[in-house]
Parts: structure tokens; sequence; C-alpha cells
């Protein structure tokens, strides 16, 4: 049997490398900030303000690690060469099937004495068990008055969608702002997102009609 060998495309690569050397170079740092801080000098005031400064360094320095570990790994899956799904791992493969807007989609801010500055937009993804998968691609937000006539509108590429990734209290979703031309008084809307996915090349649409609380 031949060996196999992956060629690596050069972008891929360099990108690659590039973590790499940062994460070591934020290892030495982390390393030289914890030397300092136990260097310590004692009963001064302005040595322990200056070991809690390093403290937060470090931390945040640890923290930066963590970050570039996970995106290097996260390249490096991406440069693997794949091996296709069959069976039952590609029967459980979630994959997009539909979008859908969450109820919780409002004018802003949502004090009403004040006019209305945009609407905020919950785009939920879904997968054949309607339940929310992550989704690349390109998401489309349309806001109109009951008569048609355009509000706010917006378009995210993949990577400020993947940036709109939302998960807390308020649920999993994408949030995505509608800023408006000019503040407005609040009337009902109807809300219209299309997201095209990038696996697929498919069209997924979902509208819903908010009004003033």
């Amino acid at each position: 049997m031949q060996p196999r060998v992956f060629f690596m495309p050069a972008a891929g690569l360099r990108s690659f490398m590039h973590a790499s050397r940062t994460i070591r170079r934020v290892l030495l740092t982390c390393l030289s900030c914890g030397l300092l801080v136990s260097c310590t000098v004692g009963g001064s005031s302005s040595a322990s303000a200056e070991n809690d400064r390093l403290r937060r360094e470090v931390h945040d320095l640890r923290a930066t690690v963590r970050m570039l570990e996970a995106d290097n790994a996260e390249l490096s899956a991406k440069l693997a060469p794949s091996s296709p799904l069959t069976g039952e791992a590609l029967h459980a493969l979630p994959v997009l099937s539909s979008i859908e807007i969450g109820s919780l989609t409002h004018w802003m801010p949502t004090d009403r004495s004040v006019a209305a500055r945009g609407i905020m937009v919950y785009v939920r993804p879904l997968d054949g068990h309607g339940r929310f998968v992550q989704a690349v691609g390109t998401l489309r937000v349309r806001a109109t008055t009951l008569e048609g006539d355009e509000i706010a509108s917006v378009m995210l590429t993949p990577m400020p969608l993947r940036e709109a990734y939302r998960s807390g209290f308020t649920g999993t979703h994408y949030a995505v702002e509608l800023p408006l031309a000019a503040p407005m008084e609040r009337v009902p809307a109807i809300i219209t997102a299309t997201l095209t996915d990038s696996a697929s090349g498919r069209d997924h649409t979902a509208a819903r009609t908010i009004t003033p609380p």
C-alpha cells in the first residue's frame, strides 16, 4: 500500500504556522509574568498593586492562549483530510433544514417613551428534528411595514454571522440588529429572514410579525 501524502494548502499552512508561533510567544510571556509576580517586595503597597496588575495580565494571557489553541485545533480539523461519513454516523449528522425567527424579536429600545432606533431579530437555524444547529452561510434580514414599505435591512456574510451567535437566558440563536436610518414610531412590522446555506446552497426563509409592546 502506498503511503498517503496530504498536501496542506499554502494559505492554510501559513495560518497554522502563525497560530503556532503566536501560542509559543504568549506562553513565554505568561511564564515571564508569572516569574515577576513571584518576586514581591515585602510590605510595599506599590509592589502589591503591581503584582495585582501582573496577575491580571497572566489571567488575560492564559485566556488568549486557550483561544489560540482552540483556533489552532479548528484550523487543523479544517485542513485534515476528510473521510466521508457513512451509515449511522451519516444518519446522526445534524443538517440545516429550516430557520425560524424567535418570539423575543423586538423593537429597540424597549422603552416606549423614546423613539425606536432599531429592531433586534433572533434567528434560529434548525435541524430535521427542530433543534438548534449552527449554520454557515449568508443571512439576509428585512423589516417592512404591513403595507410592504421597507423599514430596515441587513446582510451578514459567513464570518459576521458566526460572530452573531449568542447563547444565554434568552436561548440560543443568532442576534441580528437592524438599525434604522432615523428614529421612528413603533408600528407593526413583518420581519423576513433568508439564510443561504453554504454547505448545500439552499435558501431557508422564515417570517414573523412583531407588534409594539
